[in-house]
């Protein structure tokens, strides 16, 4: 995208200060209401009970995953697995 990897690391590490902030400034007011109301550790449970749902599920979907490829790599036959596509192809592109 950009030329200079300075500028690529900078523009990312703003993307995630803003989306920081955004969470932040989300997660404060949800937790100021939640106190004015007497319940902080009723939010706290459904953030760390949402936070194990979804750890939960990415290793769900890790094993999946990763069933998938070896079962993919086994029938095979076990050796390298190419893709016909990302393989160059001699004659199809002339220099100019």
């Amino acid at each position: 995208m950009f030329k200079n990897k300075g500028c690529s690391i900078g523009f990312f590490l703003l993307v995630v200060i803003v989306v920081l902030l955004f969470v932040g400034v989300d997660l404060y007011t949800d937790l100021a209401w939640f106190e004015s109301l007497g319940f902080a550790s009723i939010m706290w449970k459904r953030i760390g009970t949402e936070w194990l749902l979804f750890l939960l599920a990415w290793v769900v979907a890790a094993v999946v995953l990763a069933a998938n490829w070896w079962l993919a790599r086994w029938l095979a036959g076990g050796g390298q697995m190419t893709v016909p596509w990302l393989k160059p192809q001699p004659g199809r592109y002339r220099a100019q």
